[in-house]
C-alpha cells in the first residue's frame, strides 16, 4: 500500500492514493414537484362500462303486443289482479285472452260486429259501456269519484289514444290478430272485448286463476 504524503494538504495537492480513490456521489435530490400529490390522484379511474346484453330482448321481441283503446282502468285492474296473485301482469292478460278465445270457439261467446263506415265495430252506438258487463271489478281498484264539478271533456284523453303492451306467446298474438281481421275490427277493440268477457267470468268465479310456485316467483303457467 503506497504511503500517504503528510504535506499534500498544505501544498494543495492530493497524494497518488487519494487520486485513485472514488469520490462519493451525492444522492440526487428530487424536486418538490415530483412528489407533489394532486387532487386527481385521489379519484379512482373509471372502469369501462359493460355493454348490456340484449340477446333475450331480441329473441323475444316478437312476443310484445301493443294494443290501442284499452281503458286505463281496465289495464290497472289487470295489474291489480296480478299483484294480488304475485304473478306478472302479462300472464293475467294471457289468461284472459285464452279464456275468451276458448269460449268463442265453443260458441259460448259469439262475436257479432256491426257496420261502421267502411269497417266494422263491436260497439255500434260508440259507447263500450253499453255492452252488458259487471262493474264490480272496478270497485276493488278504484274508489268512487267525489261529487263535484265535472272535468272538462277536452282535457280527457280519447280512449283510442291509450296504448298498452303485454308480452304474449307469438301463437296467441297471431290468433288474436287473425280473429280481428276475420271480423274486420280493430285489434285493440277486439282485445278490449275479450278482456271484458274474461273479466266478467273472473268476477263471477267461472274463471279461476291459481298461482303456482316458481323458482324466481309465482306463475299461472
Amino acid at each position: 500500500m503506497p504511503r500517504r504524503d503528510a504535506f499534500s494538504m498544505l501544498r494543495g495537492t492530493s497524494s497518488p492514493s487519494q487520486e485513485n480513490e472514488i469520490a462519493p456521489t451525492k444522492p440526487a435530490v428530487a424536486s418538490p414537484e415530483a412528489h407533489a400529490i394532486k387532487p386527481l390522484d385521489f379519484i379512482p379511474a373509471a372502469e369501462p362500462r359493460k355493454k348490456r346484453d340484449r340477446k333475450w330482448e331480441k329473441a323475444h321481441q316478437g312476443q310484445v303486443a301493443t294494443y290501442r283503446g284499452i281503458p286505463a282502468e281496465l289495464h290497472q285492474t289487470i295489474l291489480h289482479i296480478a299483484d294480488n296473485l304475485g304473478v306478472p301482469m302479462d300472464e293475467v292478460a294471457r289468461a284472459f285472452l285464452e279464456h275468451s278465445l276458448v269460449d268463442h270457439k265453443s260458441g259460448r261467446f259469439p262475436i257479432h260486429p256491426h257496420p261502421k263506415a267502411q269497417r266494422m265495430t263491436l260497439y255500434p252506438d260508440g259507447k263500450p259501456e253499453a255492452v252488458p258487463t259487471s262493474k264490480a271489478w272496478l270497485k276493488d281498484a278504484f274508489s268512487p269519484q267525489r261529487p263535484g264539478k265535472k272535468r272538462k271533456q277536452a282535457n280527457q284523453p280519447k280512449r283510442w289514444e291509450s296504448r298498452v303492451s303485454y308480452r304474449l306467446p307469438v301463437a296467441l298474438k297471431q290468433e288474436v290478430k287473425e280473429l280481428a281481421d276475420q271480423h274486420t275490427v280493430g285489434v285493440g277493440e277486439l282485445v278490449f272485448f275479450l278482456f271484458q268477457h274474461a273479466m266478467s267470468a273472473y268476477e263471477s268465479g267461472v274463471l279461476r286463476l291459481e298461482a303456482h310456485p316458481k323458482v324466481s316467483g309465482n306463475t299461472l303457467f
